[in-house]
């Protein structure tokens, strides 16, 4: 019992290390050699994880196994504990940098790429995701900062070049679709009927 819960530590330190750095699950399965399906099964305690496999997914996403002598494991968890926290409180401080006002942002460059595309099933996909997403824009944490910013950096990149725009736009829905499916408290949004809402400028522009 104690060794499933250790074993699904790990997966969660590693999905959360992913979604921290941006990379979609299809980019990591793409950088550790494995399949996007098993890396799936993995990340959901599906499959067991082997040692190799660990391996490989924590040097794709530039992390390192180090093993820890037990009486000193207090004193590694004592340094590590405080930095989730102050990542969130530097998240509340900072109004440019909140999750809601980068979905706002993404909904603004959805809205000038759906002109563009008004066919992409991709772009529907990235709209119902960051409505979603919006929907409980208070509460999210100051980890998904990061891929929501990679998601204006593909958005941006779309509008820019109209030759990869499909390639861009696909990779942004994913990172959405991603973040909407790992918080349970929103999967049921998409099914109910979305008000309209106005456009949102872009007078603070994200960088």
């Amino acid at each position: 019992m104690n060794n499933q819960y250790a074993v699904n530590q790990l997966t969660l330190t590693l999905r959360d290390a992913r979604v921290a750095a941006g990379v979609s699950q299809r980019e990591l399965a793409e950088r550790a050699g494995l399949g996007q399906n098993r890396l799936a099964s993995i990340e959901s305690g599906g499959v067991d994880l082997r040692a190799s496999t660990l391996v490989q997914l924590a040097r794709a996403l530039d992390l390192e196994l180090v093993l820890v002598q037990r009486r000193l494991l207090p004193a590694v968890q004592a340094l590590t504990r405080g930095q989730p926290d102050q990542a969130r409180e530097a998240g509340r401080r900072s109004v440019r940098g909140t999750p809601i006002r980068v979905l706002r942002h993404i909904q603004q460059h959805l809205i000038e790429l759906e002109r563009a595309h008004p066919a992409s099933k991709d772009l529907a996909q990235a709209k119902r995701a960051a409505q979603a997403l919006i929907e409980v824009g208070s509460s999210l944490e100051a980890s998904t900062l990061q891929p929501l910013r990679r998601s204006v950096h593909w958005l941006r990149r779309a509008r820019m070049d109209k030759k990869q725009a499909q390639l861009f736009m696909a990779k942004a829905a994913a990172l959405l679709q991603e973040l909407r499916q790992m918080l349970p408290q929103v999967a049921h949004l998409e099914q109910l009927p979305q008000p309209q809402r106005a456009a949102y400028g872009l007078e603070d522009e994200i960088s």
